[in-house]
């Protein structure tokens, strides 16, 4: 498929590729420049910088195991948050 550069740099992606790519408005896209001179567009989800620790290696596994020990029943309930308090406490002792 060809697309022409237009003023101040502008490239229209056919539709179809979009669609493909699941891009829509608003979307990041990385632009990558390829060692042969290709361009690769990249779709990206940017996370705030103060939201990173939620996608780190050792978060994403304890969320995992948090999960399956849920979806398994292996997590117990409290009526109020006094209770969980007390247990806690009972615990520690």
């Amino acid at each position: 498929m060809l697309a022409k550069v237009r003023d101040r740099n502008v490239i229209t992606i056919p539709s179809e590729i979009i669609k493909a790519a699941g891009i829509k408005p608003g979307d990041d896209v990385e632009i990558i420049m390829e060692a042969d001179g290709s361009i690769r567009l990249v779709p990206v989800l940017v996370i705030p910088k103060d939201q990173a620790w939620f996608y780190s290696e050792h978060w994403q596994k304890a969320m995992a195991e948090a999960s399956k020990e849920a979806s398994s029943g292996k997590i117990k309930t409290y009526d109020s948050p006094e209770d969980f308090f007390t247990l806690v406490e009972n615990e520690m002792e």
